[in-house]
């Protein structure tokens, strides 16, 4: 390996994301208390940055597997049951822009309505751009996608986070403030913010730590690829 990108390729092929330790499936859930956090977002709209907003920073939430991809949980067993029995996890669903079966969907309105609901929000515009800027070939339509979302979620009680605040190091404490009061649990006193792009060397320890040692690591970084930024690019108004 001649370059950077070179080694964060290797790494994301020796430790792929989608492991047990990290999220279910494969991972298996395991009953707990309290009520999960669901965070439903549209693709590239800073998912995986609001996520481990909440893994670094809420230790109730910490848990083994890391959350629970929703979708591909609904998709295997259309059941609310196990996911409800796990208590504190973080839920993860790009719902209703993913397929999915008639009780899969009742399912998940099931837990949405036991839920604490949390949602990233970003201007289509620049989720279009983060799906280019990733090399995703056919993003669809997105403002279709983002009237079904919003169709789909507008009955439900949400946190919604702006993703500009999400990754401003001046804003983010009061993101982290909103969510301390919406789930209960006290503000952390030494807040862990979102990385920053440059320090690429922490990004890609946090990211190989959280492969191997899942809620062990000491910074946990769930986002899925080595060999792209940490933080997508910033929102332009």
């Amino acid at each position: 390996m001649t370059n950077g990108k070179g080694i964060r390729e290797a790494i994301a092929e020796l430790l792929p994301p989608n492991n047990a330790r990290c999220i279910a499936p494969p991972g298996r859930i395991i009953a707990g208390s309290g009520r999960p956090i669901l965070v439903p977002s549209l693709m590239r709209s800073g998912t995986h940055i609001l996520i481990d907003l909440i893994l670094n920073n809420f230790p109730a939430y910490r848990r083994q597997p890391l959350y629970v991809d929703l979708d591909h949980c609904l998709l295997a067993d259309p059941s609310e049951d196990a996911v409800l029995r796990g208590g504190r996890y973080v839920l993860k669903t790009h719902a209703p822009n993913f397929p999915s079966s008639e009780r899969g969907q009742e399912a998940l309105r099931q837990i949405a309505e036991k839920s604490f609901i949390i949602s990233p929000v970003r201007l289509n515009a620049d989720v279009q751009r983060s799906h280019a800027a990733f090399g995703v070939p056919d993003a669809g339509d997105f403002r279709l996608a983002h009237q079904k979302f919003e169709a789909f979620w507008q009955p439900y009680l949400r946190l919604q986070v702006p993703f500009d605040e999400l990754v401003d190091p001046e804003r983010c404490p009061g993101v982290l403030r909103q969510i301390s009061q919406c789930i209960g649990q006290p503000m952390p006193t030494r807040p862990r913010l979102p990385p920053a792009k440059r320090r690429i060397v922490n990004v890609l320890l946090a990211k190989t730590l959280t492969r191997l040692l899942g809620h062990r690591s000491p910074v946990i970084n769930t986002t899925i690829g080595f060999a792209q930024p940490a933080v997508p690019p910033r929102s332009v108004r």
